[in-house]
């Protein structure tokens, strides 16, 4: 099966799956453990307002959450 076939269609609005330019993206999320996950928060314009990767916690929420609070309307 395909990726998009592994996520449930009301989520799929919220993913990118990328099959170009991997090592500007690796740049990009300061990529360094091939099994973690990656995230990156943008802004309208692109930006990249946070990124992080491995396991959410506690320590690594709360800046998200900030930067999401400031790009909230």
């Amino acid at each position: 099966g395909s990726m998009k076939h592994n996520v449930p269609a009301a989520d799929r609005d919220h993913f990118v799956v990328l099959v170009q330019g991997e090592a500007k993206l690796k740049k990009i999320v300061e990529f360094s453990a091939s099994d973690d996950a990656y995230l990156l928060l943008l802004d309208r314009n692109g930006e990249v307002q946070w990124r992080g990767h491995g396991i959410l916690r506690e320590d690594n929420y709360i800046p998200l959450l900030d930067a999401a609070k400031r790009l909230a309307p």
